[in-house]
């Protein structure tokens, strides 16, 4: 081979080499614009991401914190009703054992006056028996006859007042 034909093929594969390179560097270019394409809809896809997540946020936390506070006022609530269903109890109870002991009181009360009555049963049925007696008209009749009798001289008495 001559020297012109070792250049001249030297010089083809430059160019070769020159538009390989030429076709290399576009299509590495393509490819970086297509990366850079899709890069940037992947950011903005997490952009927008980042502002729905955002959004709920701001929505639902305050939402979730009132209803925990809400969950805390009902839980003091209930504790409040609690306690004091406890103390209505309490007192229920004692008021109960009061009642039973009136209760016990009130029996044995009745023991003891059905004791006196069996142990003045014939004082009281000759008492009743006296009370049966008693001649109601002829006292009243009576009553009657001594007012009849003591008026004119109660009014007699009143004129020398």
């Amino acid at each position: 081979m001559s020297e012109n034909e070792i250049n001249s093929e030297l010089k083809t594969e430059d160019i070769n080499k020159n538009a390989s390179a030429d076709d290399y560097m576009k299509k590495l270019c393509e490819n970086s614009e297509k990366t850079l394409f899709f890069q940037r809809i992947a950011a903005f896809c997490s952009a927008g991401v980042f502002v729905v997540l955002l959004v709920t946020a701001l929505i639902i936390v305050p939402k979730a914190v009132k209803t925990l506070q809400d969950i805390s006022d009902i839980a003091e609530n209930a504790q409040t009703v609690v306690d004091s269903a406890k103390t209505t109890i309490e007192s229920a109870s004692t008021t109960l054992d009061d009642v039973s002991e009136m209760a016990k009181s009130l029996d044995q009360a009745g023991d003891k006056m059905g004791q006196i009555l069996l142990d003045n049963e014939s004082s009281l049925a000759d008492s009743m028996e006296k009370i049966s007696n008693i001649d109601f008209d002829g006292l009243n009749k009576g009553i009657k006859d001594l007012q009849d009798a003591v008026g004119p001289f109660a009014n007699f008495m009143k004129k020398f007042n």
